[in-house]
């Protein structure tokens, strides 16, 4: 069963967090560092839902977004971590490792999936 929607947003901005931890970023970086087929990312969605959690955040104040002008007169928009969103990164790491660990620990008492017996016919 894939996880839940609520489930899948707290990741995803998380890991836009954790992308601007390590410096401002425009927000084509952001896309191509985080989505599937572009880099190795966590967000499924494409650029729609990187730059849907970028407007969120920013509408939190745990992203700061400021405009500037390229040599070729267009503009690009990057993107910086706030103290407020280092903070929330941090609570929120802490609580995704946790769960990751509760899940490990469920597994680890589970054994062999059910559906691995299903196939052997341990479960007929």
């Amino acid at each position: 069963m894939p996880p839940d929607r609520k489930t899948m947003q707290n990741i995803g901005l998380t890991a836009v967090l954790k992308a601007l931890e390590s410096g401002r970023m425009s927000g084509y970086e952001l896309v191509t560092a985080l989505t599937p087929g572009t880099g190795n990312g966590p967000i499924p969605g494409g650029h729609c839902e990187v730059y849907a959690h970028l407007y969120l955040l920013e509408a939190k104040g745990l992203v700061r977004g400021e405009w500037e002008a390229l040599p070729t007169g267009r503009r690009r928009r990057y993107y910086e971590i706030t103290s407020r969103g280092l903070r929330r990164l941090a609570r929120n790491s802490r609580r995704q490792e946790a769960l990751g660990r509760s899940i490990a620990a469920v597994r680890g008492l589970l054994g062999p999936s059910p559906e691995g017996c299903a196939r052997k016919g341990a479960l007929a």
